[in-house]
């Protein structure tokens, strides 16, 4: 027993290793992905990514078309204090 400790105490506890911490191969994420990602949260489906010698990404995407109203269906009604309707299409 080291003479610092007194006889009831206990030895101190064992130091556990240091944490092992994997690095990733580059510490940035790729450009490509963080275009597709980019691109595909406008709404777009991205087909192909090609890089270009400037560096810029250029891609192929496509689009759902906007929905639109059905014919028929008003753009806008207008109810007057009266109770009267004015219909727009």
């Amino acid at each position: 027993m080291p003479q610092t400790m007194s006889p009831g105490a206990l030895p101190p506890p064992a130091t556990p290793p240091p944490p092992t911490i994997s690095t990733p191969s580059s510490p940035y994420p790729s450009t490509q992905s963080l275009t597709r990602d980019r691109i595909e949260s406008q709404g777009y489906r991205v087909q192909r990514l090609q890089q270009a010698p400037s560096g810029d990404w250029k891609a192929d995407v496509t689009r759902d078309p906007t929905p639109t109203r059905p014919q028929g269906t008003p753009s806008r009604i207008i109810i007057h204090p009266d109770g009267s309707q004015t219909v727009e299409y």
